[in-house]
Order: C-alpha cells, then sequence, then structure tokens
C-alpha cells in the first residue's frame, strides 16, 4: 500500500522512528485538501478544500505492519482515506493518507514544511514525543 504524508512523517527522522523503515519516497501532491495547524498543536491536519493543494510525499509499498505503526502513531483522532496523488514524475497513485475530521479542531493557519522547520517546530514536536524509543 502507498502512503502519502504531508506533515511530521515527510521528516525522514520521524518517518524512521515511527516505523523502523529506510524507504526513500517520491515528491507529490494531493488536490481537493489543505493542510492547517491543529489547534493547541505543532504538527498539521489537513481537510478537504476543493481547490486546496497539499505537498508531501509518497511511500510506495508500505507493509501492513508498518501502516499498523503508522495509525498507532495517528491516533484514534485521525481517519485513514483512499486519496490520489499526483507524483513528481506526473503519474498518480493511489495512496492512504491521514485526515481529521473535525474541522472545527484545525486552525485558519496554513500549514507548510519550510516554516515549521524554521520556527522550530520539529525540536518541539520530538521532545513532546516519546514513541521512537519503541521501534
Amino acid at each position: 500500500m502507498n502512503v502519502f504524508a504531508y506533515g511530521t512523517l515527510r521528516m525522514e527522522e520521524v518517518w524512521r522512528g515511527v516505523t523502523g523503515d529506510s524507504t526513500v519516497p517520491v515528491a507529490g501532491r494531493l488536490h481537493g485538501y489543505r493542510a492547517y495547524r491543529l489547534a493547541g498543536q505543532v504538527y498539521p491536519a489537513i481537510t478537504p478544500k476543493p481547490l486546496g493543494e497539499t505537498p508531501g510525499v509518497v511511500y510506495r509499498d508500505v507493509r501492513q505492519a508498518l501502516l499498523a505503526r503508522l495509525d498507532d502513531f495517528e491516533g484514534p483522532d485521525y481517519e485513514r482515506r483512499q486519496v490520489v496523488i499526483e507524483c513528481e514524475d506526473d503519474h498518480t497513485l493511489l495512496c492512504q493518507t491521514y485526515v481529521y475530521p473535525d474541522p472545527d479542531r484545525l486552525t485558519t493557519e496554513p500549514w507548510d514544511l519550510k516554516s515549521f522547520l524554521e520556527d522550530g517546530g520539529l525540536k518541539r514536536f520530538l521532545s513532546g514525543y516519546s514513541g521512537f524509543d519503541r521501534v
């Protein structure tokens, strides 16, 4: 199964920390969704937006055992959904991604990786997540 990551899982240290996998992703883009910061958090969630666009990466052929780890990492607040991703090589792939179904918990602040990294979001995120030591 292919997995589209648009937030912290785009970063190698987070992906590897959660899954124990060193798969190299390919760049992709999800149309019809937009990433916003989740209220009270440094990480994002996506919600459907007809004209929206969300950049991210695709991890191809993710094994079921790793998908279970991703489900655990994302927790019960996110829903895994099937989406179509436009990859950097102009091919499209069916992927699974995690969508936050309660738009009321999202801020109006768009989330992007560059700002997250520049503002020290990764360091704050990593210091608040203790699950990496279980992999």
